[in-house]
C-alpha cells in the first residue's frame, strides 16, 4: 500500500514538473482518477459536440465515443480501442473487452426486440462457446420522466456439452421517443460483471 501511494505521489509529481505542454484540466482529472475511477463530470465530453456514452462495470467507468450510427445500430469505441455495439441500448457485440459477446441474425434482434419473445444465438469468448441460443422473455415494459419506453427481457443462455449449463440474465434497455438509448443494463458473460451504459447523443 505504501509502495502504491508513493508511485502515485512521484507520478503527480512527474506530470506537474512537465506541465508547460499538458493543459491544467488534464492533470486535475489525471489526480482525480487516482482516487476514483468514476466519471463525475461530464462537461468536458459534452463541450466535444461528439456522442459518447458513460460506462459502469463494478466500481470502474469509462467513457466510449460513437464512431458510426448505420441502421439503428450504434458503435461505441474506448481510448484504447476497445468497440462496443448496441441496438436501442442492447450490447450486440463487443470487442477488445476482458469478456465479449456476439449476438447473430441481428436482423432478427431489430425486428422484434421491442415487441415480442424471441430466440437468437450468442457467441462468447474466454472460454469460447459459439452459436448458443439465447432465448428472449419479455418480462415487463415501463416509461420513466427520462424515457418513453423501458423494456426488461430476461435472457437464457444454452449450450448443450458433455454437461447442460444455463445461465439466465436480465437485459434492460430504454429508449426516448426517437428511438435513441438512453440507459442500458447488461451483464454479456456467465463471468463478468453487469455493464450498464448511459448514453449521451449530440
Amino acid at each position: 500500500m505504501r509502495f502504491m501511494n508513493k508511485f502515485k505521489l512521484l507520478v503527480v509529481t512527474f506530470l506537474l514538473s512537465n506541465c508547460t505542454n499538458i493543459d491544467l484540466t488534464y492533470i486535475d482529472v489525471v489526480r482525480e482518477s487516482f482516487n476514483k475511477s468514476e466519471i463525475d463530470n461530464l462537461k468536458p465530453f459534452e463541450d466535444t459536440g461528439l456522442s459518447f456514452v458513460r460506462i459502469s462495470k463494478g466500481r470502474n467507468q469509462a467513457i466510449f465515443i460513437l464512431e458510426s450510427f448505420k441502421n439503428g445500430f450504434s458503435k461505441w469505441v474506448g481510448s484504447s480501442g476497445e468497440e462496443i455495439i448496441t441496438y436501442k441500448g442492447l450490447i450486440v457485440q463487443t470487442t477488445s473487452l476482458d469478456f465479449n459477446i456476439k449476438f447473430h441474425n441481428l436482423k432478427e434482434i431489430k425486428e422484434k426486440l421491442l415487441e415480442e419473445d424471441f430466440r437468437s444465438y450468442a457467441s462468447i469468448d474466454n472460454p469460447a462457446a459459439n452459436y448458443l441460443v439465447a432465448s428472449f422473455k419479455k418480462i415487463k415494459t415501463s416509461s420513466t420522466e427520462k424515457a418513453s419506453e423501458c423494456i426488461k427481457h430476461q435472457v437464457y443462455f444454452y449450450q448443450i456439452s458433455l454437461l447442460e449449463t444455463k445461465d439466465t440474465s436480465i437485459v434492460q434497455f430504454c429508449i426516448d421517443k426517437d428511438g435513441l438509448e438512453k440507459y442500458s443494463k447488461q451483464k454479456i458473460h456467465p463471468r463478468d460483471e453487469i455493464i450498464s451504459m448511459e448514453f449521451f447523443y449530440q
